[in-house]
């Protein structure tokens, strides 16, 4: 019998996470003397790949060589983030149903993300108690997405065949992430990125809702 088993996102696809993501950055570099502000528009293309490639995109390459200057930022911004995660923050209009009904149908989930675990760890518990078996998250050493490592331990400790697994991203780096494992990449077109980016990235299935999942899930043949 097949595992019924799926991964989520997190940013841009379980929960809209820009608004706190974004103050927490401003917040970071005017601490450290660098005052910057950012729309929703372009933040939501800065996102999705650490950290330290946030820092990156919104100072520059160059910062990459400003160690001591990085490594205020991160911690400057691990401190506001931890404080403010839950200000602004909310899912997406019928995640919750989806999530819980998946749950209840017996489907074994994860959270798989570049955010940083303890954060995610964090949002998962006040937004979806009890719904996701693991939540595997940023956390040196382990390469983050789209290396498939994190998300193969994954899948093993929800003990599903890779190739019966769906991942549920909204993002290009989803689709590599959900292709490098071997997972059926299911983009969303509710989060941060456009379907054209999806489509590019060679995503073929593609929920327009949440509750597109079980119509899709029912018709899929690989």
């Amino acid at each position: 019998m097949t595992v019924k088993a799926a991964i989520f996102d997190l940013d841009g696809t379980l929960l809209n996470t820009l608004g706190d993501l974004r103050a927490s950055l401003e917040a970071a570099l005017l601490e450290n003397g660098q005052g910057r502000s950012f729309t929703d528009e372009e933040f939501k293309f800065m996102v999705g790949n650490g950290l330290t490639k946030l820092i990156e995109r919104a100072m520059g390459p160059g910062v990459l060589e400003e160690g001591e200057f990085l490594e205020k930022v991160r911690r400057s911004f691990k401190k506001f983030y931890a404080k403010n995660l839950k200000n602004q923050t909310a899912p997406y209009p019928g995640i919750p149903e989806l999530v819980t009904k998946l749950k209840a149908d017996g489907f074994r989930l994860g959270v798989w993300t570049n955010k940083d675990e303890d954060h995610a760890k964090d949002l998962i518990e006040a937004f979806f108690p009890g719904l996701f078996i693991k939540v595997v998250g940023a956390a040196p050493p382990r390469p983050l997405k789209p290396s498939p490592q994190a998300g193969l331990e994954l899948a093993e400790v929800l003990g599903a065949w890779p190739k019966n697994l769906w991942y549920l991203g909204d993002s290009e780096t989803d689709a590599q992430s959900a292709q490098a494992c071997g997972f059926i990449a299911v983009g969303v077109a509710w989060g941060f990125r456009s379907i054209k980016e999806l489509r590019a990235a060679g995503v073929k299935v593609i929920l327009e809702k949440p509750e597109d999942f079980y119509p899709v899930l029912e018709g899929f043949h690989g």
